[in-house]
């Protein structure tokens, strides 16, 4: 009997609170936005398709774009030492022969030549990856040992 009267009274107090001395009820407020994700009712079934969620994926560097971008290092490099310059066209025809599981990349120049581009390395070695090896023609002499790592003959 208690609990009953406690719960009456409860009722009560809730509906009074609303209530202004004249007796008057206050205009409702409205809620602030929010941003907070809806919750999902898990007890329906299942959908037969699912949202995909979008999301920006950084592409890595373009192994041929950086080749490309070594002309003008080349060009500097080779006219410093006094060596010929690569020619242009080596940079302009370079293609993708492989993308490589450790990031690097194997490139073809425009005259056939092939090359390992490590972009995240920002260098390029001789087609064997190893920097021990020799690095082809032109490129040996005409472009920068800390760029086109490799030895030279």
């Amino acid at each position: 009997m208690r609990l009953r009267a406690v719960l009456i009274g409860l009722v009560a107090a809730a509906a009074l609170v609303g209530c202004t001395s004249s007796g008057e009820t206050p205009p409702a407020t409205t809620a602030a936005p929010t941003t907070a994700p809806i919750a999902q009712d898990t007890t329906s079934a299942a959908p037969t398709t699912f949202p995909t969620a979008t999301t920006t994926v950084t592409a890595a560097p373009d192994a041929v774009a950086f080749f490309k971008a070594q002309e003008p290092a080349c060009r500097a490099e080779a006219e410093r030492v006094g060596n010929p310059v690569v020619d242009p066209a080596r940079f302009a025809g370079a293609k993708l022969v492989q993308q490589n599981t450790d990031g690097t990349a194997l490139i073809e120049d425009g005259a056939g030549t092939q090359l390992i581009v490590d972009v995240s390395g920002e260098k390029i070695l001789p087609a064997s990856g190893n920097a021990e090896d020799l690095m082809p023609d032109p490129y040996g002499f005409g472009c920068p040992p800390e760029i086109f790592v490799g030895t030279v003959a």
